[in-house]
């Protein structure tokens, strides 16, 4: 069995179609993928936008200390990118009228003042062609700014507000000699404490931190690869379409001349198979690395995990190209027909081919979850974006679990119909 398994795995590296197909095709399309997505990362990247302030007696006035000190926090090095770079990139100014020259002449993204106790936020919105995404984000990120900097203070005078009438009525009830209110002004008291604590550490770390509320860092192009891997996987299948093809007696020459040999028909597939499910895992490991390694793209993922989901679904391919060679009554060209048309509109289902079909992909998702599950390129993409994406390995494991029954399944209906198979003549 050895030596026929060596014999097959090295008849398939002499078809080049199988190498085309399960090889080159996750590569090239990777590298369409990269160059594609080069710049979107970029666009999300908010870092020294140009603001003028209006460094006049209203800004450094008692009223505007809190978002004073936003400010000079987000003009520190290392606000905006983790290269160094600050958030806001901040030029004083004496007047109003140079501060707006400096936004009309493009010096200046916005001109930030302080007038009767309020902030004044001066811009040139960006519209029609002028406009580009960078430029919009870095006008959100301006306004956010200024408009939470005005939510917290409105959260702080309100509960300061809501203290000192408290404690007035407190005051007025301790007068008449009852200790509960006392011990509630006392309570109160640290209440106040802690609200002043609050307010003096936002004023120093600028309201913001963040926190991920995910694995890693979201990321929608990620989502293209893994469907990406999914197609790829399902392309795999014309290897053991292959394989089962060279067993059957009906299926070629080779297999008819391979039967007639001393050796059981259902040992010849399990090498054949055997043979095909190393070769597929080997096509999809060079993919992976591939995408990994030369184009440095991140798949977020843990690479043991990611490796295991390509094992199982290289077996799945496997399986499901046993079962369209062992289908009777079809050429060899119809057997790849199949297989193909398989592959894409698995893929389509996975959202493979652009923004509205991943739109369309997670539709379907949701209005019939089921479909995620017998879908196998949809499950190598779930599996996969679940390890990028979930502290718990629930959902990979589901996912998984899905493709294991699927293989099982289709290597069951491959062992039915090879021994129901009768021929009149070889």
């Amino acid at each position: 069995m050895g030596a026929e398994f060596a014999s097959v795995f090295k008849r398939f590296l002499r078809v080049p179609g199988l190498l085309v197909w399960s090889l080159l095709f996750p590569c090239i399309l990777g590298t369409m993928f990269s160059v594609m997505f080069s710049g979107l990362d970029e666009i999300g990247i908010a870092a020294n936008i140009p603001v003028a302030v209006v460094a006049d007696d209203g800004w450094t006035s008692e009223a505007a200390e809190t978002l004073r000190s936003v400010v000079a926090h987000l003009a520190e090095p290392g606000t905006g990118t983790e290269d160094g770079e600050p958030l806001l990139e901040v030029s004083e100014v004496a007047t109003l009228a140079e501060a707006e020259d400096l936004v009309e002449s493009g010096d200046a993204l916005c001109a930030l003042s302080f007038e009767d106790g309020e902030p004044r936020l001066s811009m040139q919105m960006s519209t029609g062609s002028d406009a580009n995404d960078t430029t919009r984000i870095r006008e959100m990120v301006v306004k956010t700014v200024v408009d939470s900097t005005l939510q917290v203070n409105d959260a702080i005078e309100g509960s300061s507000a809501g203290l000192q009438g408290r404690i007035a009525a407190l005051v007025a009830e301790a007068r008449t000699g009852e200790r509960s209110a006392a011990d509630e002004l006392l309570r109160l008291r640290e209440s106040a404490s802690t609200i002043e604590d609050h307010a003096r550490r936002a004023g120093e770390t600028g309201h913001v931190r963040e926190v991920s509320l995910t694995k890693n860092a979201p990321n929608e192009t990620v989502r293209y690869y893994y469907a990406l891997f999914g197609m790829a996987v399902l392309l795999t299948a014309n290897i053991g379409l292959v394989a089962i093809v060279n067993v059957r007696a009906g299926g070629s020459s080779v297999g008819a001349r391979r039967n007639v040999g001393g050796i059981g028909r259902m040992r010849l597939a399990l090498a054949a198979l055997l043979a095909a499910w190393i070769l597929a895992f080997g096509c999809l490991v060079i993919g992976y690395a591939y995408i990994g390694l030369v184009l440095r793209i991140d798949l977020g993922a843990d690479p043991a995990a990611f490796l295991g989901a390509l094992l199982l679904g290289a077996a799945l391919a496997t399986a499901l190209g046993g079962v369209i060679g062992a289908l009777p009554g079809l050429s060899e060209r119809a057997r790849s027909g199949v297989c193909t048309a398989v592959a894409c509109v698995g893929a389509l289902f996975a959202g493979l081919y652009g923004t509205p079909c991943m739109e369309f992909a997670d539709l379907v998702s949701r209005m019939a979850p089921w479909t995620s599950y017998v879908n196998p390129a949809k499950a190598i993409s779930d599996a996969l974006f679940a390890l990028y994406n979930y502290d718990m390995l629930g959902p990979y494991w589901q996912s998984l679990a899905a493709l294991g029954i699927f293989t099982a399944a289709c290597l069951a209906i491959m062992a039915l119909l090879m021994r129901r198979s009768r021929l009149a003549h070889l």
